[in-house]
């Protein structure tokens, strides 16, 4: 059975929170925003942004919220659908730290990141993430599993194309996304 059915989503005219109270140690605020869908350029430069907000030790967020002791964590999701989709920013807030001072922190540093201060940043997570391409080609595995996610997107001639998309991004481009 083929069905040409398309969902399409109501107009977001403006921020969605959501607020979920229970008992629990652990406190998490979310962040999420629309990105384009994979493997386009945006799609790309999105995952860029993720990796060097939220990627690990290096991080501008890491840096900003767990060195200091408010958050025990950081992590981005940007997930490679074919359409539009959102991408997620987790923090795992410490005991010493309220949701509205880690959303604004998070706000803050997102509005006021620049070229400079990423620059370095941007160096190291490009190698890594184009590493982590090169290598993930050595076996048939990780070549099928990557290779399902174009397939998937209908751009599986993309697979190809993947390096060259990575290296043609700069770090004002990532900013100014």
């Amino acid at each position: 059975i083929q069905r040409n059915d398309t969902i399409i989503e109501p107009k977001q005219e403006g921020i969605r929170r959501c607020e979920i109270k229970r008992p629990s140690n652990t406190n998490v605020i979310a962040f999420a925003v629309k990105h384009d869908g994979f493997p386009s350029r945006n799609w790309y430069l999105a995952s860029m942004l993720g990796s060097i907000l939220a990627g690990g030790p290096d991080s501008v967020l890491y840096k900003k919220l767990v060195d200091t002791g408010l958050a025990s964590k950081v992590d981005m999701s940007v997930e490679p659908t074919r359409e539009e989709n959102i991408a997620t920013l987790f923090v795992t807030l410490s005991k010493k730290a309220t949701h509205a001072q880690i959303e604004t922190i998070v706000m803050n540093t997102i509005k006021t990141l620049t070229s400079k201060e990423i620059s370095s940043l941007y160096k190291k997570t490009l190698q890594h993430v184009i590493t982590d391409e090169v290598i993930g080609r050595e076996t048939s595995l990780k070549v099928a599993m990557e290779l399902t996610e174009y397939v998937s997107a209908d751009a599986w001639e993309k697979f190809f194309d993947t390096e060259a998309i990575l290296r043609d991004i700069s770090a004002p481009e990532i900013v100014a996304y």
